[in-house]
């Protein structure tokens, strides 16, 4: 494909039909949305072709709002799987785990990614290999959605509050659309973050609540309590990534009891999950990586997956901002949209934004990742002593290691196949890295 007819791929193709009576209709493909302007399309993008270099972020003309037909979403299917609004900007190394991982273990079927004005890199080749796999993908880019106003200023907090602007008026914009789709379940975070199930593990501590209700010289009662919450917890009963969605689990009876209860029993659609952070510190050794392996199907690298290669995570106990997950149909629409965390406010969220990790079912895992992984083009201020600096301002220290989430992967191959799923993962992991050295030295 020439790099002409790469830019034509994203237009709209007029037919003209010879009617019976000679009368010529010219049929256009353009789907008028509600709230946006997006085109229809079902073009099939290739890996190893790139995108144009520069994107055009004024009028949108390289890349189009991008959907696929899916027939569960068609079918009204909706509280089977979940959406997601995702901001990105560059994170093309890391988006393709990121999808596979959530559509096995949501499972993600429907997605609205915002597609931030300043980006040097397109995502739609990556997002193109997952709507082929039947997951509805919108790209939005358009000044509606990232208004000019957003844009202002140069300085690094100039530039800092700007992304916080155009992100609020994303969530915002596309959680009216879900709402209005009537979507079910709906998740907010970011390329490095992933959500799972959030077991009880013994070397957690007591739980808050009983520290909070008994001094710390009172074991015999502090040891009561907390025997009490453990029996008494769902989350000595939740299922293992791989074995059970997390759309299965919120339907099960101790699912529903759960958000019953925290949620729509008070009126509320917001739940804030709690986060936990996950080192840089690679746990990959000969031994360590020998016995992985086995959760690993042959063909796969466990080096090219953050969710195989950092188990070292913060304390179990320590309270940090959560990530928001909000059940889009009785969602309340949030004009303000004042945090990103608290995705509707006190009108919709039980909770928030700092979460206490022991009463929640699930959890928001956080991966700060490899430094390779960070640097991106266009943010040459990305050093390694920045990237030192956001590790520590996290106020990160690791206190034990974790692995749960490994599973996913072979229930990914399981339900795609082993060659589709080293297409859209390490494939295009690989394509990213190349692509983004490309942009990388154009910006040098």
């Amino acid at each position: 494909m020439t790099r002409k007819n790469q830019h034509n791929v994203f237009r709209p193709k007029c037919s003209f039909f010879k009617l019976l009576s000679g009368v010529f209709i010219c049929g256009v493909m353009v789907l008028q949305l509600r709230h946006f302007h997006s085109i229809t399309i079902a073009t099939h993008i290739p890996l190893d072709e790139l995108l144009p270099t520069k994107l055009n972020t004024t009028n949108g003309s390289n890349i189009k709002n991008v959907q696929a037909k899916d027939t569960n979403v068609q079918n009204g299917a909706k509280d089977s799987f979940f959406s997601a609004c995702l901001l990105i900007k560059d994170d093309n190394k890391i988006l393709p785990e990121w999808l596979a991982y959530h559509y096995t273990a949501l499972p993600l079927r429907n997605l609205i990614v915002g597609l931030d004005p300043f980006s040097l890199t397109s995502p739609v080749p990556i997002l193109d290999k997952f709507r082929e796999l039947g997951m509805h993908v919108h790209v939005w880019n358009e000044s509606y959605h990232f208004p000019g106003e957003y844009n202002n200023g140069t300085s690094q907090q100039h530039l800092l509050e700007a992304y916080e602007k155009r992100q609020r008026n994303f969530f915002k914009q596309c959680m009216k659309q879900l709402k209005q789709e009537k979507h079910g379940w709906t998740v907010f975070i970011d390329t490095d973050e992933y959500i799972t199930f959030n077991p009880y593990r013994h070397d957690e501590g007591h739980a808050y609540r009983c520290t909070q209700k008994h001094e710390e010289s009172d074991e015999k009662g502090l040891a009561v309590c907390n025997e009490t919450y453990v029996n008494a917890t769902i989350r000595t009963r939740l299922p293992n990534i791989g074995s059970s969605t997390i759309s299965d689990f919120l339907a099960s009876d101790d699912g529903k009891g759960w958000v019953d209860h925290h949620m729509f029993n008070k009126s509320k659609s917001c739940a804030v999950l709690p986060r936990v952070f996950f080192t840089t510190r690679s746990n990959i050794t000969t031994h360590n990586k020998e016995s992985a392996m086995h959760l690993v199907p042959e063909g796969f690298d466990v080096d090219e997956f953050r969710t195989f290669l950092y188990h070292d995570h913060s304390a179990w106990q320590s309270v940090n901002v959560g990530k928001s997950m909000v059940y889009a149909k009785k969602y309340i629409y949030d004009q303000k949209m004042k945090s990103p965390h608290v995705v509707g406010g006190k009108q919709n969220c039980f909770n928030g934004p700092f979460v206490k990790h022991d009463e929640f079912p699930l959890r928001v895992q956080h991966y700060q990742g490899s430094f390779e992984e960070f640097v991106r083009p266009g943010y040459l201020k990305k050093t390694p002593v920045f990237f030192e600096k956001i590790r520590q301002d996290w106020k990160f220290a690791p206190v034990g290691l974790d692995s749960s989430i490994e599973p996913w992967l072979t229930k990914f191959v399981e339900l795609v196949g082993k060659e589709k799923a080293l297409e859209v993962t390490l494939e295009a992991r690989r394509w990213a890295f190349s692509n983004d050295a490309t942009r990388f030295s154009q910006q040098v």
